[in-house]
């Protein structure tokens, strides 16, 4: 049996294409993808996702800040 390499699950999403507006974009699509993912995985529900985004932008910004 072959095994396969696997992917980090951002680098799965990478390749959808994005449908939304670009003017409009705030967040990366594959990070979005990544994180609705995840949050499904973990039964959470729509506050928990809001929430777990909004987390997700502020450690972004924090290590764009420390770096």
């Amino acid at each position: 049996m072959k095994t396969r390499e696997v992917l980090p699950l951002t680098q799965v999403f990478v390749s959808i294409p994005d449908p939304r507006n670009s003017r409009q974009i705030r967040h990366d699509l594959s990070e979005l993808l990544t994180v609705a993912a995840c949050a499904v995985l973990c039964s959470a529900d729509e506050k928990t996702l809001q929430a777990t985004v909004c987390l997700t932008q502020l450690f972004k910004m924090l290590t764009k800040l420390l770096h």
